[in-house]
C-alpha cells in the first residue's frame, strides 16, 4: 500500500505505524443472497462485540454491518440494514 501511495502521490499512514509491527489484513465473506442465519454469523464473527461503532445515532456492535455499504456501492449489491441491526440511541428508553 505504501508503494502504491508513494507512485500515485497520496499521503499515506496507519494508525499505530511504528516500523516494527507487521500489519494484516484479512478477508470477510459476504452473503449477498442472505441465506445465513443471522445469529449464528454474529456469534461466530470475530468482530462481534469486540470493535462496537455508534454511527448518526445508531449503535453497532460490529464495524461490518454499517459499513456495508461501501461494499454496495463498489460491487452493486443492495444489502441493506434493517432497524433490528442496531439499537437508535435516541430512541432508547431503557438500558
Amino acid at each position: 500500500m505504501r508503494k502504491t501511495a508513494a507512485r500515485k502521490g497520496v499521503k499515506f499512514r496507519h494508525y499505530g505505524e511504528t516500523g516494527k509491527k507487521t500489519k494484516t489484513s484479512y478477508k470477510m465473506s459476504l452473503d449477498i443472497n442472505g441465506c445465513q442465519k443471522p445469529e449464528e454469523s454474529f456469534a461466530g464473527c470475530f468482530h462481534a462485540n469486540t470493535d462496537p461503532l455508534l454511527m448518526e445515532g445508531k449503535f453497532y456492535a460490529c464495524t461490518v454491518a454499517p459499513n456495508v455499504r461501501h461494499f454496495n456501492k463498489k460491487v452493486g449489491t443492495c444489502m441493506e440494514l434493517q432497524e433490528g441491526d442496531y439499537p437508535d440511541i435516541y430512541r432508547l428508553q431503557s438500558a
